[in-house]
């Protein structure tokens, strides 16, 4: 063959860390890797542990296989095994066969304990299509296609109890066939069963063991990571060698809990701290331009012929963690490295959003247009977060959702010390009128009217989730004659003009789309003499370094906000009029340490996410903000 997985691998092999793939182990891939053909998607299974460093080797031939020449090139191998493959993809070719119905595409893994002078016999994997996989005799059906060897009654009788015994949601995803090992198995890969349940399903099949190590290491693992699908062999008996495979659906750079899930390998001595960071540094891209002389002359050619339109990427991903049990046995753990090779349509991804037009007014008319598209998008995104996050923020936060505490005296109720705190800064006073601004669930709000008698708060947020909440709380209270809530955008208040005697931002200016606006509505509604008071999150001023950038570009995404710089809002508000405009840095009284408490909790001796934490948690390095508080009065 003209072009074999061996150019494939040249592209990622500078990536793979040497205290993971050795260069013995990358020397056997690689000879074997000349005699595979060109894959778009394969992947290394490498042990994390210190003592071992065997690396195994996969490949997905896809379901174009049985058009292509490798079985027939193979099938005179001195493995009888290729033979018989052969004859499987010619099947798989046929439209009217149970294999080409019921098998989406297949994958090949090879053991290499030693450089292998042809290509050996692996094991083989199915991915079945699951809108027609459903039944026991299919898949045993299948099966027997699959092993081409006599099986025994009792791996046909396991092999259907394992179909029936399967939870409504659950499903078998893959079958395989062990072939290169000595016992003659089938394993099974089902997704979808609940943790609670996984060792119930276990024990319905046969599956024995005498301790609960197992339900205890599910539980644990499912703290740390999006699934875990089971995976186990099956014969004459269910073999107790268990794998869970740990499955989180980001990559390291937009997902800290892989960081979490391999501190806590390393500190279970499953996996090394250099194995550990050779993992997290596995995932990223590659483009033919960086990588000139090393790039596959099968995707030249094809590059000549797309044109520039077409984009050739080759990708490293991070697929699973895979902890394998067995009961008197050492825990063992397996990371599976994944890379592959994609075309990407250049204009498709250049698209450019603004239509070019000849006439000024159309264009102002389609810019704005667009913005107020823009404007809609993002309003929705901060009202869609918070209604999606208000029942974990009550339950692992409480009723004021703000990192900024004061935590000086551990004996006290930080958040509400904190709403007093703020409430004393902003001057306000008994029979105040006053708007809570971005109010959450009204935990300020209820804090200071309990305080302070004859306060009236208009209270206003955008999302349905938070105003339903915390009327309730308002009602529990028994302050529903001084708080009032309503849903709404704080760019367009519900009010009548100076009727208020202040108006507090507490770190929720940050959801401002439009300072200019906002401010001015702020002014508006102030009663003559009336002040504003915002105590909130805001950026380091700029030139920020580039990592600078990206983490304040991730700390926005993650909490769906536009965090500004502090010069950035005093310009917007002395611009509207407001005057004895002063702010303050409050970064040595307030901490962030109590709200960063609730994305931790330990379970079984161990750290780990709380739901919370799972959306919100990131590792930081130079994350350039600061909490700071400004106050402005509306002229007399």
């Amino acid at each position: 063959m003209n072009s074999s997985m061996a150019d494939y691998l040249k592209v990622v092999a500078s990536h793979l860390h040497p205290e993971l793939v050795s260069p013995l182990a990358l020397s056997h891939i690689q000879a074997l890797a000349q005699n595979l053909p060109p894959c778009s998607l394969a992947g290394f299974e490498c042990r994390l542990s210190a003592e071992q460093s065997n690396v195994d080797f996969q490949v997905n031939l896809g379901s174009w296989l049985p058009h292509a020449e490798f079985a027939t090139n193979l099938s005179n191998s001195s493995y009888p095994i290729w033979k018989a493959f052969q004859d499987f993809c010619q099947e798989w070719t046929d439209p009217t066969s149970l294999l080409h119905r019921n098998i989406d595409n297949l994958w090949l893994e090879f053991d290499l304990d030693e450089q292998p002078s042809e290509v050996p016999t692996p094991c083989v994997f199915l991915a079945l299509n699951q809108k027609i996989v459903s039944e026991a005799q299919e898949l045993m059906q299948i099966t027997l296609r699959l092993l081409n060897y006599p099986t025994s009654l009792l791996l046909e009788s396991n092999l259907r109890l394992c179909v029936d015994s399967l939870p409504s949601d659950a499903i078998i995803t893959h079958l395989g066939a062990m072939l290169s090992r000595p016992n003659k198995v089938v394993r099974l890969n089902v997704k979808g069963i609940p943790p609670e349940n996984l060792l119930d399903y276990l024990m319905q099949i046969g599956w024995k063991d005498q301790t609960n190590e197992l339900s205890i290491l599910v539980s644990t693992l499912s703290e740390f990571v999006d699934n875990v699908v089971l995976t186990f062999d099956v014969g004459e008996t269910i073999h107790p060698r268990i794998g869970l495979e740990c499955f989180l659906e980001k990559q390291p750079r937009f997902e800290p809990r892989w960081q979490l899930f391999l501190d806590y390998l390393v500190e279970r001595g499953l996996c090394t701290a250099a194995k550990q960071n050779a993992v997290l540094d596995w995932p990223g891209f590659s483009q033919k331009a960086e990588l000139q002389d090393l790039w596959p002359m099968n995707l030249t050619w094809s590059h000549r012929l797309l044109g520039s339109n077409a984009l050739s990427i080759f990708w490293r991903a991070i697929s699973f963690i895979k902890i394998v049990y067995h009961s008197g046995i050492p825990l063992e753990a397996k990371g599976y490295l994944a890379f592959g090779h994609n075309w990407f349509n250049v204009s498709a991804l250049t698209q450019s959003k603004l239509q070019k037009t000849e006439v000024t007014n159309q264009t102002s008319w389609l810019k704005s247009e667009e913005n107020g598209a823009e404007v809609s998008q993002y309003i929705e995104q901060v009202r869609s977060y918070y209604d999606r996050m208000n029942p974990l923020i009550l339950k692992y936060v409480g009723k004021t959702y703000q990192s900024g505490l004061l935590t000086n005296n551990s004996n006290t109720d930080f958040y509400r010390e904190t709403n007093l705190y703020c409430a004393a800064q902003a001057g306000i006073q008994s029979g105040y009128y006053i708007l809570d601004a971005g109010c959450g669930v009204c935990g300020p709000s209820i804090d200071i009217t309990q305080q302070i008698e004859g306060v009236r708060i208009e209270a206003i947020t955008l999302s349905v989730a938070q105003a339903n909440t915390a009327k309730k709380l308002v009602q529990q209270a028994r302050l529903a004659e001084r708080i009032q809530v309503h849903v709404g955008d704080f760019h367009n208040l519900p009010f009548a003009n100076e009727v208020f005697n202040l108006v507090f931002f507490l770190e929720s200016i940050g959801y401002s789309y439009d300072y200019q606006r906002l401010f001015a509505e702020v002014y508006r509604v102030l009663r003559p003499g009336g002040s504003l008071y915002i105590k909130d999150v805001f950026s380091k001023e700029f030139p920020l370094s580039n990592q600078e950038q990206q983490e304040l570009a991730e700390f926005d995404r993650v909490y769906a906000q536009k965090t500004p710089s502090l010069s950035k809002v005093l310009e917007k508000i002395s611009g509207i009029g407001f005057e004895k405009v002063i702010s303050r840095d409050l970064s040595e009284i307030l901490s962030a340490q109590e709200f960063n408490n609730a994305m931790i909790e330990f379970k079984n001796g161990f750290s780990c996410l709380t739901e919370f934490g799972k959306f919100h948690y990131r590792q930081f390095q130079c994350l350039p903000i600061f909490f700071g508080e400004i106050k402005a009065y509306k002229p007399s």
